[in-house]
């Protein structure tokens, strides 16, 4: 079974909608919840829909997808021992096992309200042992899909969603669990595919960053993405709080070229003066596309990031 793929196409960060997504279509979008647990948090993201009757097929990436932990680089997912340590499912794992995994469903028990993976999801990118999930990522059933279950026993850890359709739905399947240090998720331009009651197919791709409340560890005042280190006290390599270790920087901002935690009309004018080829073996730093060449497609970069680094 082949992983579809969307189309290239510009896409807000914030818990918004890709602009192709059908408004009557059935797949909504993504909504999570977040637990306290020891040694960090377990998100889980759930496919949402607006019908009870509609099965989940896959989870797929494009060229701007991305899945990271707090915005920066650098964040990791927890990996189990043994077995656990890939994201594919250890068998049939329920989500109070402390471990990442992606899945494509899986079984609800009414009782207790505790999901449980499903063994057989397929991660169809090269490695599945890596703390990072790599752009485009797809994971599915072969042969398979997973119906849709009741969202209702997910109660007050539910924390949100991608948009107000999926954070308000009833419906939905589980599609990832991810154990964190850092309670918040990057789901960037991640899409699924939904087969309704009719046979046909709904697809969408949605977006959502959830910052929730952790320390301020890199000490700037702001909660945000860059504080990555659940610790008081840290050095330069872990990002824990400059105090330690001088000017390190645990959440690089590479268009901000002038090192002031900004990008304004100072970057700007640094990029337009380096404009043309990088030249043989020079640094460039305003080569933000990374291509050996200034130009229109690093101002695009540079416009998309203006304002603070924070």
């Amino acid at each position: 079974m082949s992983i579809p793929i969307m189309p290239r196409g510009a896409l807000a960060i914030l818990a918004v909608a890709a602009a192709t997504h059908a408004a009557a279509a059935d797949f909504v979008g993504w909504t999570l919840t977040s637990r306290n647990v020891p040694g960090g948090y377990l998100i889980n993201v759930f496919a949402a829909t607006n019908s009870s009757s509609d099965v989940l097929l896959n989870v797929y990436g494009g060229p701007q997808s991305q899945v990271t932990i707090g915005g920066c680089p650098g964040g990791v997912f927890i990996q189990g021992p043994g077995p656990q340590s890939t994201f594919a499912p250890a068998g049939s794992q329920s989500w109070t096992t402390l471990d990442s995994f992606l899945t494509i469903g899986g079984s609800l028990n009414t009782t207790t309200g505790a999901w449980t993976a499903n063994g057989n999801t397929v991660i169809a990118f090269g490695s599945e042992w890596t703390t990072q999930i790599p752009a485009s990522p797809g994971w599915y059933l072969p042969g398979m899909s997973s119906p849709a279950r009741s969202l209702a026993s997910l109660g007050a850890i539910r924390v949100g969603g991608s948009n107000a359709a999926a954070a308000a739905s009833n419906s939905g399947m589980l599609v990832a669990q991810l154990y964190v240090t850092t309670p918040a998720l990057v789901w960037l331009n991640m899409g699924a595919s939904v087969r309704r009651a009719d046979s046909s197919i709904s697809q969408g791709a949605f977006s959502l960053v959830i910052p929730l409340s952790w320390p301020d560890s890199d000490q700037d005042g702001v909660h945000d993405g860059c504080d990555q280190c659940p610790a008081t006290t840290g050095t330069c390599s872990n990002g824990c709080p400059p105090a330690s270790c001088g000017s390190c920087d645990p959440c690089p901002c590479p268009t901000d070229l002038t090192g002031d935690r900004a990008v304004g009309g100072d970057d700007l004018g640094l990029l337009l003066g380096a404009w043309g080829p990088c030249g043989s073996g020079t640094s460039c730093a305003a080569d933000l596309t990374a291509d050996g060449i200034v130009d229109g497609a690093d101002l695009g970069v540079m416009l998309g990031d203006w304002g603070s680094c924070d």
